[in-house]
């Protein structure tokens, strides 16, 4: 099965809320006192490719109460395969468009600047998100405000 289909089944017996605010206590959330970069395993990109993935298809409120570690790891693990293969395959494209048409200066910064935001992320990053996500509710606000939500 691919992926991300994977990924739609594994979340289709969870809420989608609790998928997103587990994601983002696992991969958001820090202590700004004791924080070092190269020690945190997090990836905001995780928790937005999930929100976006859980837009995509009707809300779903889950079979299940509480998701449970095995759930939350297997969700973690899908999207850090596709993550992976993503970047094979980036990398892979960028080696044959370098052999067939040769490098430029161009193109190598569009390939940089496209990784680093995808995993590094830039500053203003978490404002960036918001926007997005808030955009993307929008349509929706009426409906969210029905079930409780803000």
């Amino acid at each position: 099965m691919a992926p991300r289909r994977q990924l739609s089944s594994s979340a289709g017996s969870l809420n989608y809320y609790d998928i997103l605010a587990n994601l983002s206590l696992s991969n958001l959330f820090i202590n700004p006192e004791t924080y070092k970069e190269y020690l945190h395993e997090g990836r905001a990109a995780f928790v937005e490719y999930a929100s976006l993935l859980c837009l995509k298809g009707k809300f779903s409120e889950g079979s299940k109460v509480l998701i449970d570690k095995r759930d939350l790891d297997q969700l973690q693990k899908i999207i850090g395969d596709i993550f992976n293969k993503s970047v094979v395959l980036e990398v892979c494209n960028q080696v044959k468009l370098n052999q067939a048409e040769g490098p430029t200066d161009l193109k190598s910064l569009s390939y940089t600047m496209r990784w680093y935001e995808t995993i590094v992320r830039y500053p203003a990053y978490e404002r960036h998100l918001y926007e997005v996500l808030r955009r993307l509710y929008v349509p929706f606000d009426r409906e969210l405000t029905e079930q409780g939500s803000n």
